[in-house]
């Protein structure tokens, strides 16, 4: 696949660097990373016969754990996930780790709470305010095992993915 992207940008060079200028403020960076989902840390989305379809609103957190505090935050994510099952939070939340990648160092979370922005940020305010002093804990706990958090708004499209056949 990598020889194929090659041939194609390096036989029009002229017109690859024409489109690539259209999108230089775009992106910050462009690397390849492999994730590796972590069943423990997750609650999972009810089972479906059918392929999904359409669009699905995510929340991306991303958790720059502090060198050597991996264990300690994967304590702390179990609590959380523990919590959530506990209030009768069932949307699915995944986490997942690098295998490989520039920055070994963060945990992604995906948060499909919710239908839209708003949605999510009002059932993520109900749901702390039910984990009470808990989720407070939790949070306290939380902040001396990560260096920065960061966090982004997106839409999964399913018309635009592969599914393989079982």
């Amino acid at each position: 696949m990598n020889a194929l992207d090659d041939e194609m940008w390096e036989s029009n060079q002229e017109k690859s660097k024409e489109i690539q200028e259209k999108f230089k403020d775009a992106y910050l960076s462009v690397g390849s990373i492999i994730l590796e989902l972590q069943p423990e840390l997750s609650i999972w989305a009810p089972e479906s016969s059918e392929a999904p379809s359409g669009t699905k609103f995510r929340h991306f957190e991303r958790f720059h754990v502090k060198q050597g505090k991996w264990k300690e935050f994967s304590e702390v994510a179990k609590k959380y996930v523990a919590l959530r099952k506990k209030h009768g939070i069932t949307d699915a939340f995944y986490t997942f780790i690098p295998e490989f990648g520039p920055d070994m160092s963060i945990v992604y979370m995906v948060n499909e709470m919710g239908d839209s922005a708003a949605n999510h940020y009002t059932k993520n305010d109900k749901k702390w305010e039910t984990f009470g002093e808990e989720g407070k804990q939790l949070w306290e706990d939380l902040k001396p095992l990560i260096n920065k958090m960061e966090s982004n708004l997106g839409w999964a499209n399913y018309n635009l993915s592969y599914f393989p056949e079982n």
